[in-house]
């Protein structure tokens, strides 16, 4: 066999991985909770400047217990909140995790937070790859409702 040959095979298997590495992450940040608050929210807007669809399967953090994808829907006049178990973003495609929506459920903080501090993610992404993001922890938005203040896991 040829040395062409190898290098055709190994650059097949390599393509898929590309995909992957046109996620972009942007407006990151993680809603600032009472020091005894079960869980914590983290938002961000995932953007694939790709062609090929991306999928986020879920996350981890040393700060915390599990990292959950949820959802928020209002339903029948109730906020429901479910568990996903990935979030597709298409092709030139963003979508945002957002307060009332999509979001990071960063459940069982092992220590407590200040605003200010950063908390690192690791995506998993496409079958098993990793990316790592960061985000600051504030206070959220004097308009934005406070989801998960009766909520626990």
């Amino acid at each position: 066999m040829t040395k062409q040959w190898w290098l055709a095979v190994a650059g097949a298997f390599a393509m898929p991985a590309f995909a992957c590495d046109e996620l972009t992450v942007a407006d990151a940040w993680v809603r600032l909770a009472p020091p005894t608050a079960p869980v914590m929210a983290g938002y961000l807007t995932l953007a694939n400047t790709g062609k090929d669809a991306v999928t986020v399967r879920g996350g981890s953090s040393a700060d915390f217990e599990r990292v959950e994808l949820h959802n928020m829907t209002h339903e029948n006049g109730v906020m429901q909140m479910r568990k996903l178990d990935a979030i597709d973003v298409p092709p030139g495609g963003e979508v945002a995790l957002a307060p009332g929506g999509m979001h990071l459920m960063l459940i069982g903080p092992k220590h407590s937070f200040a605003a200010g501090d950063q908390i690192e993610i690791v995506l998993q992404v496409c079958d098993g790859q990793q990316q790592t993001v960061s985000l600051p922890v504030r206070e959220a938005a004097p308009a934005a409702a406070d989801e998960h203040s009766q909520h626990s896991p």
